[in-house]
C-alpha cells in the first residue's frame, strides 16, 4: 500500500484510462479503502459502463461496505458482460457468498 497505491494514482492522474481506474480500485480494496475503491471502479465504468472488471470491483466495494442487493447486482452485471471469462466465474462466486437466491 504504502508504493503500489501511490503509483497507482499517479498512473490515474497522467492518463485516467480504463485500465489504471481499475488498477486504482484494485490496489485500494487490498489497502482497505473500499470508498476509494468504488470511486475508482466508478469512473472506469464511466468510460466503459459494460466492463467485467469495473463491474466485478464496484461489487467488491459495495459488499465490503455492506450494500449486498447493490453488490449483487453489480456481480450479475459483471457476469453477464463476459460470459465464459473469469470475471464471470469470480462474480458467480461471489454470488454464491452473498447468499442471495436469484437466477443470474
Amino acid at each position: 500500500c504504502e508504493q503500489g497505491l501511490p503509483a497507482a494514482e499517479e498512473a490515474v492522474a497522467r492518463t485516467s484510462s480504463v485500465e489504471a481506474l481499475i488498477l486504482l480500485s484494485q490496489i485500494r480494496l487490498a489497502c482497505g479503502n473500499d470508498g476509494g475503491a468504488w470511486i475508482a471502479a466508478n469512473r472506469a465504468l464511466a468510460l466503459e459502463p459494460n466492463n467485467a472488471e469495473a463491474l466485478y470491483r464496484a461489487g467488491l466495494a459495495l459488499q465490503r461496505r455492506g450494500d449486498v442487493q447493490a453488490a449483487y447486482q453489480f456481480f450479475v452485471r459483471a457476469a453477464d458482460a463476459q460470459p465464459g471469462t473469469v470475471w464471470r466465474e469470480r462474480a458467480e462466486s461471489q454470488i454464491k457468498q452473498l447468499g442471495i437466491e436469484h437466477d443470474t
